[in-house]
C-alpha cells in the first residue's frame, strides 16, 4: 500500500511539473478582432510559443503576442520593421530600407500612407493584415522588443481551421537583394 501510495504522490507531482512546464512555455489566445484578417478571425484560438525568443530573436515577418501599453490587452500583430529599419507605405505597397516586399498575407492594401518612419532602436514596428481595420504602428506607435511575450504558434479553433501559423519571412526578400 505504501508503494502505491509513493508512486500516486509521484505521478501527481510529475503531472503537476509537466502542467506548470507547459503553462510558462505554451500560452493561449483568441481573437478579438479583426486585425488579422484574413488569416486570423474573431473566434479563433491560437497557442503562443513563449520561448520562441528566448534563443532567437524577432523577425520581420513574425506574428507577435504582446501586452498593449495603452489597453494593457495582450494583441497580436505582424512584426514588419526591426530596430533602426526605414519603413515607407505608399501606393506601391510597403517599402523596407528602399526596398518594395511584397506581402501575401495582405488582401487589400492600406488607406494610408507612411513616409519613411524610422524604427526606434529597441523597438519593432508592428501593422494587422488588414490594414484598414487596425490600430497599430500605422498611428506612429512601436512595440519595445522586450514587451514581445510570444510568436504565434499553432491556430487551435476551430478545427477545421488547424494547423501552424503563417509567420511569412519578409527578411528573406531582403537576403535576396543583398540587404540583410
Amino acid at each position: 500500500m505504501r508503494t502505491f501510495m509513493n508512486n500516486l504522490i509521484g505521478l501527481f507531482i510529475l503531472s503537476l511539473l509537466i502542467f506548470l512546464g507547459t503553462r510558462m512555455a505554451v500560452g493561449n489566445y483568441t481573437v478579438s478582432t479583426q486585425d488579422m484578417s484574413p488569416g486570423m478571425e474573431p473566434g479563433q484560438m491560437i497557442m503562443v510559443n513563449k520561448f520562441a525568443y528566448v534563443f532567437d530573436r524577432p523577425d520581420r515577418g513574425d506574428i507577435v503576442y504582446y501586452k498593449s501599453t495603452d489597453s494593457q490587452q495582450y494583441e497580436m500583430k505582424r512584426i514588419i520593421g526591426l530596430p533602426g529599419d526605414v519603413i515607407t507605405i505608399d501606393d506601391a505597397g510597403l517599402h523596407i530600407n528602399g526596398i518594395l516586399v511584397q506581402e501575401p498575407y495582405v488582401k487589400y492594401g492600406a488607406g494610408y500612407q507612411i513616409s519613411k518612419f524610422q524604427v526606434p532602436l529597441g523597438s519593432c514596428l508592428v501593422l494587422s493584415d488588414n490594414r484598414n481595420y487596425t490600430d497599430d504602428s500605422s498611428l506612429e506607435w512601436t512595440v519595445r522588443v522586450d514587451d514581445i511575450e510570444g510568436r504565434a504558434w499553432v491556430l487551435t479553433w476551430p478545427p477545421d481551421r488547424w494547423g501552424m501559423v503563417s509567420n511569412y519571412s519578409l527578411s528573406s526578400q531582403l537576403a535576396a537583394v543583398g540587404l540583410y
